[in-house]
C-alpha cells in the first residue's frame, strides 16, 4: 500500500495549535523531557480495506501505551482516534473512496512523545456483486463499481490449478471479456478495486465455464417397431457430439430424456406390444439441447403364430409347398432338411410373400422335409409341424402318379384309386 509522508514536524505542531484547544496542546506536546519518550514511533505502516484503515508500527522503548491522530482530506483531528497498549490499530466506519492520515505518539504518564511520520490510505470496498457469464470460447464478467475506484485487477484460476494468478489490471470499468478460452473448462475470477493509493480486498470467487452454442437444428428421426422395441434412427446434427432420447404413452413429453446417447440410432426395449409409443430426440453438446425433433411414433409387435396347414407336393425334380395364412405374417421362411440329415435344416427361401412356394433345388429320390415360419416387424414365429415330400420316394406320392388317375379306365380303377383320383381333382390338381 502507498504512503504519503507527513509533511514535517513543525507544520504539524503548528497545525495542531492552531486547531486544538491549548489543554489538547498539553496533552500532546507538554511533557517533561526527562519522563515523555524521546523518540516517535517509526516504521509506520498503513493497509487500507473495506470501511477501515490498519496502522501499525514499530515499539518505542519506555512507551506505556500510544495515541493515534487521524486527518480527513488534510484536516487533523485533534483528539486522537485510538488509544492502545500495542503496537497496531484498526480504525473502522471509515468511508470508502476517502483519504485518511495517521499518526502515532508514544506516551507516558508524562506525556506524548514526538509524533511520527504521517501515513495515508484510502478505505476501498471490494466491488459489489460480481457475475460471470459463460459464451464460446470466453466469458464476460460484470460487477458493481466500488466508489473512489479508478481501475480494477481481475484474478484468475483455470480448473485444477491452486492459486489464483493475476490476468489483468488497469481495466478501467466493468463489463471485462476474457476470450480465446478452452470450452468446458471451469474458469474462477476474483475482482479488486484499484486507486493511486491503495487496492481493495478482493471480491468472492466467481466461476464460468465456457460452452458452444447449442445445435442450431433438430435431427430427423424414424421408428421401427419390433417385440417389445423401438428402434430410432436419424442422421448425424453438425456440431452435436451426443443426443437425448425422450419418450411417451400420450404424446406429451415431461421429465427427463429416457436416455442419452453419442450414436445415431437407439432402440428403446422392455415395451408392451400393441402399445403407442411416442418418441423425439434432441441433439445436444456442452451448451445445452438443440431443438427437438418431430414427434415419431411406432407399435411394438409379438411375432405372428406358425404356419398352419402345411402340404407338401413332389413333381419331377420339383416340390410345391402350401400353407394357411398366419395372422400379422408379412412374409415367410422355408426350412428343408433330408430324411438323412434332418438337424442340417437350412432355409431355402426367405422373404417369401403368399402361401405358396415351389422348391425347384430339388432331385428325384430323396425324401425332403419342410417347415415354415411367418415374420413380421416382431420377428419369427416358431416352425411349423415338418411335412416330407420326394419323387419316387417309398411311400411317397407324387404329383405325376395321382394325375395318372385321370387316364384310368373306371372299370379298371379299384376302389382306392378312385379315392386317390378324386383327391388329385379336388386337392392337388389347382396346383
Amino acid at each position: 500500500m502507498l504512503t504519503r509522508p507527513f509533511p514535517s514536524f513543525v507544520s504539524l505542531t503548528l497545525a495542531l495549535a492552531i486547531a486544538i484547544s491549548a489543554p489538547v496542546v498539553a496533552d500532546m506536546r507538554s511533557v517533561a523531557p526527562s519522563s515523555a519518550p524521546a523518540a516517535p514511533p517509526e516504521n509506520v505502516g498503513v493497509e487500507a480495506g473495506n470501511a477501515r484503515v490498519r496502522i501499525t508500527w514499530s515499539p518505542v522503548v519506555g512507551a506505556e501505551g500510544y495515541r493515534i491522530y487521524q486527518g480527513v482530506n488534510g484536516v487533523w483531528i485533534a483528539t486522537p482516534v485510538g488509544r492502545t497498549t500495542g503496537t497496531s490499530h484498526t480504525s473502522n466506519g471509515l468511508a470508502n473512496g476517502t483519504m485518511y492520515s495517521f499518526t502515532v505518539a508514544a506516551y507516558t504518564k508524562a506525556g506524548n512523545g514526538p509524533l511520527s511520520l504521517a501515513v495515508s490510505a484510502m478505505p476501498l470496498a471490494p466491488p459489489g456483486v460480481v457475475t460471470a457469464m459463460a459464451g464460446d470460447r470466453r466469458v464476460t464478467l460484470a460487477w458493481q463499481p466500488a466508489t473512489g475506484a479508478t481501475s480494477y485487477t481481475i484474478h484468475r484460476r483455470i480448473g485444477n490449478e491452486s492459486e489464483f494468478t493475476e490476468l489483468t489490471t488497469g481495466v478501467s470499468a466493468p463489463p471485462f471479456v476474457d476470450p480465446q478460452l478452452t470450452n468446458g473448462a471451469r474458469h474462477q475470477y476474483q475482482v479488486s478495486a484499484v486507486t493511486a493509493a491503495t487496492q481493495s480486498e478482493w471480491s468472492e470467487i466467481v466461476s464460468a465455464i465456457p460452452v458452444p452454442p447449442t445445435p442450431a437444428s433438430a435431427p430427423v428421426v424414424n421408428a421401427t417397431a419390433g417385440r417389445g422395441k423401438v428402434t430410432l434412427t436419424w442422421k448425424a446434427v453438425p456440431g452435436a457430439p451426443g443426443y437425448s432420447i425422450y419418450r411417451s404413452t400420450t404424446g406429451a413429453f415431461v421429465g427427463p430424456a429416457i436416455a442419452s446417447t453419442t450414436e445415431t440410432s437407439f432402440t428403446s426395449t422392455g415395451l408392451a406390444d400393441d402399445t403407442t409409443y411416442f418418441y423425439t430426440v434432441a441433439a445436444k453438446n456442452m451448451g445445452g439441447e438443440g431443438p427437438r425433433a418431430a414427434m415419431v411414433s411406432a407399435v411394438p409387435v409379438a411375432p405372428p403364430p406358425a404356419p398352419q396347414s402345411v402340404a407338401a407336393v413332389a413333381g419331377n425334380k420339383w416340390i410345391t409347398l402350401s400353407w394357411t395364412p398366419a395372422d400379422s405374417a408379412v412374409a415367410y421362411t422355408v426350412y428343408r432338411a433330408t430324411m438323412a440329415n434332418r438337424r442340417a435344416s437350412l432355409p431355402v427361401a426367405t422373404a417369401i410373400v403368399g402361401s405358396k412356394f415351389v422348391d425347384t433345388s430339388v432331385t428325384n429320390g430323396p425324401t425332403y422335409v419342410y417347415a415354415v415360419t411367418a415374420s413380421n416387424a416382431g420377428g419369427e414365429s416358431a416352425r411349423s409341424l415338418e411335412v416330407k415330400a420326394g419323387r419316387h420316394a417309398p411311400g411317397a406320392m407324387t404329383a405325376e402318379s395321382l394325375a395318372a388317375f385321370d387316364f384310368c379306365e373306371a372299370p379298371v380303377a379299384t376302389r382306392a384309386q378312385g379315392k386317390l383320383q378324386r383327391l388329385w381333382r379336388t386337392v392337388l390338381k389347382p396346383f
